[in-house]
């Protein structure tokens, strides 16, 4: 086996578990954690994380992305990155600090300014992380990388959890994350090698700020269009129903952001491979696009169908009225995962414009549909609005990324469809399962035997329908599976 195919498989072993048990670590401690809280402590850490989350877009100019994209990396050249990264992060930190006095005011809640200027200690620790990180990175040493991202989950966890359980109210999500970061920046600057840090040259900045700001804006926009509906909600609805919007949309994109953690994983390496052969490549998408949608299937219908009873379980029972926009946001965020592998085309064949485009076009659609959905909907149907707003837009943004498709690799939308329908077989099957199961049968089986047919009962049952309807379509899965793998390795 080449070299560079083995460092490939190296690192997307270590680093593809290591996402994958992070985000599972993250998803369950938030789980635990909403026990805790009200729904207003929910929505006031929402709208502090949203607008943190967007400036962390920003941190460090993108200048990490050159250090592991530079051919010949000096340790002048180095140290001037870490040095930029760090003062990004300082400044990012400061400025949302003082503009916390305004959100608070905005949003009529004091306690954002407090919550706010701790929370930026996360941008001064992700600034300082930038440069070990990539280094590590750079010099492929995968597992340190690895135990930096479940170290920093771990430690984000225990700290919500505890101060969730003594009452920290919404700082269980403000320290988790200032937890993460530190971790991460004592874990990576411990085992990167960095060796001297006292050197500095304006040439070599240019040189970084060249290739990693255009970047930075494409990944600005991006974390923009992910956070607007949190301060729109916060705006129109108030605290409590941003508390609710939160967990529903929560509960409808962890899955998904898990199955695209992995899907990603197989998919870039692919089509990077066949970049050059046009044909090939238009094979592999199809073939990636059938397997991503029989993967998200499933588990949509899950959601749907057991909506109460998931917000039930996993959050509280009395935030059932974030079924609704769970139901709403689950089939949204399905469209949204199939547009997924699009830009994941764009960037394997080097095309990083195109990757502006969908955030661009991503962002100008969400506003347009956010606005229209506040101001001639917002009063009758309230949170449910804006999720039926993103309902509506992003099969906007998946025809338009076709249509750029259609254009730039020959993508046919019909064989594209027909691919991602490949999924409805196994999504019947689920749907039928999972309420015939949980919703039919087991309450009249439980009630024949004395036994109370519980939420919890339900669930269960549900979830094992939904991993039933995985199993019936193994077959199915494991032979495109071995198609992608044969591409990948063609």
């Amino acid at each position: 086996m080449a070299e560079p195919t083995k460092q490939l498989q190296t690192g997307l072993k270590w680093l593809g578990l290591a996402s994958v048990a992070a985000r599972v670590i993250d998803v369950a401690s938030v789980f635990v954690v909403w026990k805790f809280l009200t729904s207003a402590e929910v929505g006031i850490a929402a709208l502090c994380a949203s607008v943190v989350a967007f400036a962390d877009a920003f941190s460090g100019f993108g200048v990490g992305y050159a250090i592991v994209q530079s051919p010949r990396l000096s340790q002048r050249k180095f140290s001037t990155a870490y040095w930029t990264a760090g003062a990004v992060g300082v400044f990012l930190a400061l400025v949302v600090a003082g503009i916390s006095p305004l959100l608070a005011a905005f949003f009529e809640e004091p306690a954002m300014i407090a919550l706010t200027c701790a929370w930026t200690l996360k941008l001064v620790f992700a600034g300082f992380t930038v440069g070990p990180m990539e280094k590590i990175q750079r010099d492929l040493r995968f597992p340190q990388a690895s135990a930096a991202n479940v170290g920093g989950a771990v430690a984000s966890t225990t700290l919500r959890v505890v101060t969730a359980a003594l009452g920290g109210g919404a700082w269980a999500f403000a320290l988790g994350d200032i937890g993460r970061y530190g971790y991460m920046f004592l874990h990576t600057t411990i085992v990167s090698r960095m060796g001297s840090l006292r050197l500095f040259a304006k040439e070599d900045l240019r040189e970084l700020l060249d290739f990693g700001v255009p970047l930075m804006f494409s990944q600005g926009i991006f974390e923009f269009y992910r956070q607007v509906d949190i301060p729109v909600v916060g705006a129109l609805f108030g605290t409590d129903a941003t508390g609710i919007y939160r967990v529903a949309k929560d509960l409808a994109t962890a899955p998904l952001q898990a199955i695209m953690l992995v899907a990603n994983r197989v998919a870039f390496p692919v089509f990077s491979r066949h970049a050059d052969s046009p044909r090939v490549l238009l094979g592999a998408f199809y073939t990636m696009t059938r397997y991503l949608s029989t993967l998200v299937g499933p588990v949509t219908v899950f959601l749907f169908v057991a909506a109460e009873d998931v917000i039930a379980v996993m959050a509280k029972p009395e935030w059932i009225e974030a079924a609704t926009p769970l139901r709403i946001l689950c089939v949204a965020y399905f469209l949204r995962v199939n547009a997924q592998l699009l830009p994941e085309l764009f960037r394997a064949v080097g095309r990083p414009r195109w990757l502006l485009f969908d955030a661009a076009l991503s962002l100008v659609t969400l506003a347009v549909a956010y606005t229209i959905a506040a101001v001639w909907f917002g009063a009758d149907y309230g949170v449910e609005a804006i999720c039926y707003a993103a309902l509506f837009s992003f099969p906007l943004v998946l025809i338009a990324l076709l249509g750029v498709g259609a254009r730039v690799f020959s993508i046919s939308p019909a064989q594209w469809l027909k691919s991602m329908l490949a999924s409805l077989p196994v999504t019947v099957i689920a749907a039928c399962l999972v309420w015939v199961t949980a919703y039919w049968l087991t309450p009249r089986v439980a009630l024949s035997i004395g036994l109370e047919p519980t939420r919890v009962l339900r669930l269960l049952v549900a979830l094992a329908a939904t991993l039933a309807s995985y199993a019936i379509n193994l077959p199915f899965t494991r032979r495109m599976r071995e198609r992608i793998e044969r591409d990948g390795g063609g």
